[in-house]
């Protein structure tokens, strides 16, 4: 935003006092947090930074408002700017067993539960059902188990539940660029 002024001709000293990028959660909110500074930008940048509030992209693509993207970074700038650290956890699962015997029978018993688990001290993480899979007169056999760990943002602030690091960053990520390349393409000729 403090491009944006400068664009439409604002002093910088001015300019760097009075602009922010706001983020908001109704059209109210969006007016009272850019009456400070839409003097100092032009009616087109003005519309582009409503175009990208939550609120007003949620109503364009019928979304729910708290799956914004721009939200939840928004979100979490302002926990890490509360506290040092975003609450991550590791989240683990089993993606297959096979159980191959001697006599070249294999196996893939049934795993419960399939989803991610939080490692936690004594947590249960997983178990195999092993009721379907005949060991009668098996005296020797292999077993693989393919398991993964990841790392997972679950914040309670934001009331999302875990997210993938992996999945989510970039998704983070490519939405700031779109906004960055879009205010670029429209402003500044980029």
């Amino acid at each position: 935003v403090l491009q944006l002024a400068l664009v439409n001709g604002t002093p910088l000293a001015e300019a760097n006092k009075v602009t922010f990028f706001p983020v908001c959660l109704d059209e109210p909110s969006f007016r009272s947090s850019v009456r400070v500074f839409k003097r100092c930008i032009s009616r087109e940048a003005l519309a582009a930074l409503k175009a990208v509030q939550p609120y007003y992209a949620s109503k364009v693509r019928d979304l729910p408002i708290e799956g914004s993207v721009l939200l939840i970074i928004s979100k979490l700038d302002n926990i890490d700017k509360h506290r040092m650290l975003v609450v991550v956890e590791e989240g683990y699962t089993i993606s297959d067993v096979t159980i191959r015997t001697k006599d070249g029978m294999v196996a893939k018993p049934p795993i419960k539960p399939d989803i991610w688990m939080p490692m936690k001290d004594s947590a249960e993480l997983s178990s195999v059902d092993f009721s379907a899979v005949q060991f009668e007169g098996q005296d020797e056999m292999n077993m693989d188990v393919y398991s993964s760990v990841d790392v997972f943002l679950n914040e309670p602030e934001l009331a999302l539940g875990a997210m993938r690091l992996r999945t989510f960053l970039p998704l983070c990520i490519r939405h700031v660029e779109t906004i960055v390349n879009s205010f670029g393409k429209l402003f500044f000729g980029e």
